[in-house]
């Protein structure tokens, strides 16, 4: 509804990485972008985002990860 009445507003998909497993992650990553620009996947660790990160870079979706004040240097890239 809110993409009827304002196309501008950003929105920021946040989820779960076991549904998308589900879905696949490229249809995934095609249909997010279609509704938002970014998506929070909370229980997808870097080392093992993969899977997700390059159909989201292909469909111009960028994946938002979440760092913690003991987040180190290498978790972050």
């Amino acid at each position: 509804m809110l993409r009827r009445a304002d196309e501008t507003t950003p929105i920021v998909l946040d989820g779960y990485y076991n549904p998308i497993y589900r879905y696949g992650s490229e249809a995934f990553a095609h249909d997010a972008r279609r509704r938002g620009r970014w998506v929070i996947v909370v229980d997808l660790p870097p080392e093992e985002d993969a899977e997700l990160t390059f159909p989201a870079r292909a469909a111009a979706l960028d994946v938002i990860r979440l760092a913690t004040p003991t987040s180190d240097e290498k978790r972050l890239r």
